[in-house]
């Protein structure tokens, strides 16, 4: 937050409704949640220590957030920094190739979430964060629910400069996610994809001033077209390789495989 503060940017804080101090209930990354951060931002935007011009940085469901409250459209948000967020709650989350993910799940949300909570003085269940982990539960088809918790069905709504950030630590969770996101908004785009090998390592990754939002405090909004994507090899800590358009993944490293956007989709639903 100081080096965004040292740059002159004003830094704003939200505890989502049913999260911290915000009242409501907490429905992790819906539509409803993104259409709250959209009022921030347009509330943010018309105070008098504001230009009215407003960027997203963060990190994991910071990162979510972005893109689920950028499918809003919201008039004043000019730029978003997505580092480490997926996208599909279905697929990214709950089931990765129809695979239950039991234990990221489970533990986030007791651990970072309920436990945090209750740690902070806060009632454990309050705001229905008691009820999330089984309402995730409740819906193991990729259905109606489950997309309205999934900006990914929306990315081509977001025609704002984005700059995606992964890191290969944390592969399996949010890369997918990362990815998609580039692929899928209308905008002008770039994906950095860095060497971080494990998820410890992921987590304290700090994009610093690569990271800064184009485009505020006075800049001209405006991501280089070429090369659209940097990517940094696993192995190699002194090489960045670019490529323009994006590529795939070098052939001789292990292949990864996404799940199919079918997935999970129940045979009598169609969207």
């Amino acid at each position: 937050m100081q080096l965004y503060l040292d740059e002159g940017y004003a830094y704003v804080a939200m505890d989502v409704p049913g999260t911290g101090r915000s009242e409501g209930r907490w429905d992790p990354v819906s539509r409803r949640e993104g259409e709250a951060v959209h009022d921030l931002i347009e509330y943010s935007a018309a105070q008098p220590w504001s230009t009215g011009e407003v960027g997203m940085i963060g990190m994991s469901y910071s990162c979510w957030s972005q893109w689920n409250e950028a499918r809003t459209r919201p008039p004043h948000l000019k730029t978003i920094g997505a580092f480490d967020g997926a996208t599909d709650m279905y697929r990214d989350w709950m089931y990765q190739g129809g695979i239950p993910t039991q234990s990221f799940l489970n533990s986030w949300l007791f651990g970072s979430v309920l436990l945090q909570h209750q740690a902070q003085g806060h009632e454990i269940r309050g705001g229905g964060r008691g009820e999330v982990v089984y309402d995730m539960y409740a819906h193991p088809f990729d259905d109606a629910w489950q997309r309205t918790r999934s900006p990914l069905w929306e990315l081509g709504e977001i025609d704002i400069p984005v700059f995606s950030i992964k890191a290969w630590g944390k592969a399996p969770l949010h890369l997918h996610g990362n990815v998609l996101g580039f692929e899928r908004v209308s905008g002008s785009k770039q994906l950095l994809i860095t060497g971080a090998n494990s998820f410890p390592a992921t987590q304290a990754l700090r994009p610093g001033r690569a990271g800064l939002l184009p485009g505020l405090a006075g800049r001209r909004l405006h991501l280089r077209p070429d090369p659209q994507c940097r990517r940094r090899p696993l192995h190699g800590v002194s090489r960045v390789s670019l490529a323009s358009p994006f590529t795939t993944l070098d052939p001789r490293r292990p292949r990864s495989h996404p799940p199919s956007l079918n997935s999970g989709v129940p045979r009598d639903h169609h969207f």
